[in-house]
């Protein structure tokens, strides 16, 4: 029967160095999957996750297991990528900011539709153009999409690895989503297939 994460852990801080190596199996690909899709490199994606599980070992000790040990380390992958894109002084977007288009701009204040990015992200056929629009949202809407869709976090794990209010997860997500959608509908309009069903 396999350990669990948190049993992993206490057998790591006796000293278990497999108990550490078994836990950086279990999440090497979802780490470097996520930091790849934050920084659009999969070597540098590679390196950093190392760092990762380097400062995860430093502070295993600050793991609190009331939380899910997966949501403690995506928020030290979060950390740092966020590091990471400071020192690369990248421009930084305001999540509550309108977005200028080349007609308008894109508000993010906007009605419920029937638009679930999961369900686009589950078809095989849209994956790579979805990755690409996905790599053009700004920072903080590609994130909850990778961390929601792709990592498929729950919106409690999110807030617990962002440090945000449940509330504000779930908005930013619906922006996210809607703003992917919108990205989706204005290729479409051009012609370009991206998903069979709307």
């Amino acid at each position: 029967m396999a350990s669990s994460d948190q049993q992993l852990v206490r057998r790591a801080l006796k000293g278990d160095e497999r108990a550490f190596e078994e836990l950086v199996k279990r999440f090497q690909k979802p780490i470097v999957n996520y930091i790849a899709r934050m920084v659009g490199n999969y070597d540098l994606a590679l390196d950093l996750s190392q760092d990762v599980f380097v400062k995860a070992f430093v502070a295993l000790r600050t793991y609190n297991e009331t939380f899910k040990f997966s949501s403690w380390l995506f928020k030290i992958a979060s950390n740092t990528v966020i590091d990471h894109l400071r020192k690369g002084a990248l421009p930084v977007t305001s999540l509550d900011k309108p977005i200028e288009t080349e007609e308008d701009e894109i508000r993010m204040e906007v009605a419920a539709d029937d638009f679930l990015a999961d369900e686009l992200l589950e078809q095989s056929e849209t994956r790579t153009a979805l990755a690409r629009l996905i790599e053009r949202m700004p920072y903080g809407y590609r994130e909850m999409i990778v961390l929601r869709h792709i990592n498929e976090l729950s919106y409690e794990e999110i807030a617990e690895v962002k440090n945000l209010p449940l509330g504000t997860v779930k908005n930013r997500t619906f922006r996210a989503r809607e703003m992917l959608r919108r990205m989706v509908e204005k290729l479409e309009g051009e012609g370009i297939k991206i998903y069979s069903h709307v």
